[in-house]
């Protein structure tokens, strides 16, 4: 599932996806690119590289490159299971996480990643977003469970358990 926005009059509108199953797909599970929306009661699982060794995420909630629009999403109710690079990977985001299962992350083709969430600034645009989670797990990952490389992040009551290589990676 792709919400992708490419309006250079930045109306970009926003996309709800509630009661799914994405499952077995190859580079991206759900994306959100400079889209806002709701993600609720949905699986997504078995999300594979592109056949060039690359990605594999779960969910990407990700500015806007072109024309810097900060996607805010909400994520309630959903499990993300045994997807490569990442569960989640949230790039210069506004992501809110409730009742959030990650589990069983593993690296790419590549053998890059395998975190459970992963949060960065953008590049392009220096925004870093935030990440809030709240009453989620973050389990069996290959690499760290949680990593936030610049976003503002706030966990509260969540399970970060059984990952390869740290619970919380703060850079």
């Amino acid at each position: 599932i792709d919400a992708l926005c490419s309006d250079p009059a930045r109306v970009c509108g926003s996309l709800t996806v509630s009661r799914s199953a994405v499952v077995d797909n190859r580079e991206l599970g759900v994306n959100f690119q400079g889209v806002d929306g709701d993600l609720s009661e949905t699986v997504i699982r078995s999300t594979r590289s592109n056949g060039r060794s690359r990605l594999g995420l779960g969910l990407q909630v990700k500015i806007d490159g072109d024309w810097g629009d900060s996607p805010a999403v909400t994520v309630t109710d959903v499990q993300i299971r045994d997807n490569r690079a990442a569960g989640i990977y949230a790039e210069g985001a506004e992501l809110t996480l409730e009742r959030v299962v990650v589990e069983g992350s593993q690296p790419d083709d590549a053998g890059v990643g395998g975190r459970g969430i992963n949060a960065v600034c953008s590049p392009e645009r220096g925004h870093c977003g935030t990440l809030t989670a709240v009453a989620c797990r973050v389990l069996d990952s290959a690499d760290s469970g949680v990593s936030v490389a610049g976003p503002v992040a706030d966990l509260q009551r969540c399970e970060v358990a059984r990952n390869g290589l740290l619970a919380l990676e703060l850079n």
